[in-house]
């Protein structure tokens, strides 16, 4: 009887323990958001700088940008004949095309991803070569032997000399399979001897479709892993923890319906900035994104929709981000770098140099708070 009491008695102090101990993790309702909050780009962004590239490079508020501390990589007219990286100086001047689509030496088919290291070494990801890193000294602008890589990926986010992405499955647009490694949410690769970990998450949920975001908030990682959960995670010190359940009534869950995803768009010290977005189907050739609106989850937990943003002294409402890209609705983050396009007849203060002749859009540039 002695016994029997004291194994209950163990194990009422085992389940008080771990009730005490486990942590719950928010849930947060994407379509019902009841506080709003105005953004000012100077709460996000430090030691801002404004370029505006000549207008004999023509580019829009879709096309990508990486930053450096010397340079400006512009990814520019994705999946267009068009389609090139150029390298330009931190004042806009242009310097030399990298590389260009096409099939011949140096040339490409479609960039899927890119990023710059700390010794000015580009890397890009061609959508024909899923097992290889192609490589461009940017100080001389010279193709480097690739770098074969043992592993496939899809988004990733480059941080002290690791790169950091989500498993890409076979039958990926399947979600009736059961994936390999399903519960990995995101891996981590040493770029100097390719050596691979992977982080596995502990929550599960219902699958956010196609909700792939991963960005970097100094030596801190935050991602939302499509293949995996509804989960927001950050990534520190090799830790891997869950920040809050986004839950979307609507979401995606086949490539013939209609839905929506959450995407991360920004992190810094106050928190991670979200945007929903509603997918449509459009046969043949895939699916089409409406951005629909912005979030900012706040590291105290609180959720706010983004009304507004406020640049060098203008008001720019973001309650219809459709009607822009999302490169000129809120900052977007590379390294510790973050920018913000805008077109160059909405900005009410006209900074010193401008050319109202240039229709180039203003490139806004800070480091990361």
């Amino acid at each position: 009887m002695i016994k029997e009491k004291l194994i209950l008695l163990l194990l009422g102090c085992a389940m008080l323990f771990s009730c005490k101990n486990s942590k719950s993790v928010p849930i947060i309702d994407l379509n019902r958001l009841d506080q709003s909050i105005s953004l000012d780009i100077t709460d996000i962004l430090k030691d801002i700088s404004i370029v505006q590239i000549s207008s004999d490079f023509l580019f829009s508020v879709h096309d990508q940008i990486y930053i450096t501390p010397q340079y400006l990589i512009i990814h520019s007219a994705k999946y267009s004949d068009r389609e090139s990286l150029d390298l330009f100086s931190r004042k806009g001047e242009h310097i030399r095309k990298l590389a260009a689509r096409g099939n011949g030496p140096g040339e490409f088919y479609v960039i899927e991803d890119f990023f710059v290291d700390e010794d000015d070494i580009l890397y890009y990801k061609d959508m024909w070569y899923r097992n290889c890193l192609f490589r461009i000294d940017l100080s001389c602008g010279a193709m480097l032997d690739p770098l074969q890589i043992d592993f496939t990926y899809l988004t990733t986010n480059y941080m002290n000399g690791m790169i950091y992405s989500f498993p890409y499955y076979r039958g990926w647009f399947d979600q009736t399979n059961e994936y390999p490694d399903s519960a990995i949410v995101v891996s981590r690769v040493l770029l100097s001897s390719g050596e691979v970990k992977k982080f596995k998450g502990e929550h599960k949920y219902q699958f956010l479709f196609l909700g792939s975001s991963i960005t970097s908030y100094h030596d801190e990682i935050v991602l939302i892993n499509p293949g995996y959960s509804d989960t927001l995670f950050t990534l520190k010190d090799d830790k891997l923890s869950p920040l809050c359940v986004l839950h979307l009534s609507n979401k995606m869950t086949d490539t013939d319906k209609e839905g929506s995803v959450a995407q991360i768009i920004s992190s810094y010290n106050n928190g991670v900035v979200l945007a929903k977005i509603d997918i449509v189907p459009s046969p043949p050739y895939g699916i089409t994104y409406y951005w629909k609106y912005f979030v900012l989850y706040d590291r105290k937990g609180s959720v706010y929709k983004i009304d507004n943003i406020h640049v060098m002294n203008t008001k720019i409402s973001i309650a219809e981000p459709e009607k822009y890209s999302i490169h000129s609705s809120l900052p977007i983050i590379c390294g510790k770098y973050g920018y913000m396009l805008v077109e160059h007849d909405v900005l009410e203060t006209k900074y010193e140099g401008f050319d109202p002749n240039n229709d180039n859009p203003i490139i806004i540039i800070g480091e990361i708070k």
